[in-house]
């Protein structure tokens, strides 16, 4: 063992690799032949490969230096309270049912990914696993899971750039010859592929994608913003007690949609007394529709804003009014301004809605279809895009 070493020379700089590969199949229960856990590596041991990187232990004195994330052991060492018999995590060797790495097969995927393997652990199941019990723990697993999944796929393009069809370093020289000097013109190193959510070839897709739509089918008919409520049954179920805080229009990172709808010939929107079939902003009436009427009051209320709430990130500090352009002026008649925007029927009714202290009406309604909010109890904003 490494400290019967250290007995004999206090001073000796010994370096400790846990091997990161399993010569065994990890789902069998494999009780340990010897009572060493490390390799003691003579030399050095520094690895170039992505799926080598381990746990070391530079010396007596420095202690643990450096462990890697697709180590067998990373997951027990890390999260010791929600992997209590310290069992293997992800590794990059370990195949999927019925598949035999020495046998040919016609399977081209053949080995589990990092995101298969955690989407397996995070699996909801009729009784709870230690990991879903495990309330703030189990959230910084998840956190911790996604950055994991993010690292290994930049790693994989940062080492498949020719694969990926990346620029090479002519074109910077080229650059450079003809006189840009400009490094960020002269293009980056490493290239991300339209497969990497969020790169710049991922925009460029979904944009031509976009495009390629409203050549075939024309401008859409109705827009809509679709907003996660975090009081769905659903959440709150698993957050148990758990308090969430939000933002108006969920600033503060829930998912949310933006949804283009083409509608067919026969159900377009000719006139603009049609867009009141479809689009309502309005508070509706208390006592004949309680629902809808609970549902406009907490998910579909802009504000309160402007005069009544300066410090709102809508309204504009100099002339204290909401930049969103809300409140609606009221109107018996769906019309459009002189943009071309459209302006709502919303009729004054006399119905308020009471937020943080202020009564807010008709004016404050964010446009909606009573239909949809009724079904998906959301921030669910329809528009008509005129």
């Amino acid at each position: 063992m490494a400290r019967e070493r250290f007995k004999d020379d206090h001073n000796m700089q010994l370096k400790i690799k846990l091997i990161g590969r399993r010569t065994k199949d990890g789902r069998n229960y494999n009780l340990p032949t010897v009572d060493e856990v490390a390799a003691l590596i003579v030399g050095d041991i520094n690895v170039s490969s992505f799926d080598e990187r381990d746990i070391l232990i530079d010396s007596h004195i420095k202690g643990l230096k450096r462990i890697s994330e697709l180590h067998p052991e990373y997951l027990a060492l890390q999260y010791p309270l929600l992997f209590i018999y310290a069992k293997d995590g992800y590794r990059t060797d370990i195949l999927h049912r019925d598949v035999n790495v020495y046998e040919h097969t016609t399977q081209k995927k053949k080995r589990v990914t990092m995101r298969e393997f955690f989407a397996y652990k995070l699996q909801e199941r009729a009784v709870p696993t230690l990991v879903h019990l495990g309330r703030k723990l189990y959230q910084q697993f998840v956190v911790d899971a996604y950055t994991m999944i993010e690292s290994e796929r930049i790693s994989f393009i940062r080492k498949n750039q020719n694969i990926l069809r990346a620029d090479t370093f002519s074109n910077v020289i080229n650059a450079s010859l003809s006189g840009n000097v400009v490094n960020s013109m002269m293009g980056n190193m490493i290239k991300l592929p339209s497969s990497f959510t969020g790169s710049a070839r991922y925009m460029i897709k979904n944009y031509r994608d976009a495009m390629a739509l409203f050549r075939v089918f024309g401008y859409p008919d109705l827009f809509l913003t679709f907003t996660c409520n975090p009081k769905w049954p659903e959440i709150t179920r698993e957050l148990d007690g758990t308090e969430v805080y939000t933002m108006e229009f969920q600033k503060r990172g829930l998912p949310h949609a933006h949804i283009c709808l083409f509608l067919d010939e026969r159900s377009k929107m000719p006139q603009l007394e049609d867009v009141d079939k479809y689009i309502c902003a309005e508070i509706p009436d208390e006592i004949n529709e309680p629902e809808l009427y609970q549902l406009v009051s907490d998910l579909m209320i802009h504000g309160p804003c402007g005069d009544k709430n300066p410090s709102c990130q809508c309204t504009n500090t100099e002339t204290k009014k909401c930049t969103k352009r809300f409140p609606k002026p009221f109107s018996d008649v769906t019309k459009t301004d002189k943009d071309g925007y459209p302006i709502y029927r919303r009729r004054n009714n006399g119905r308020t809605v009471r937020k943080q202290g202020h009564d807010l009406d008709t004016s404050c309604v964010v446009p909606y279809n009573p239909q949809l909010l009724k079904i998906y109890q959301a921030h669910l904003n329809v528009e008509w895009c005129n």
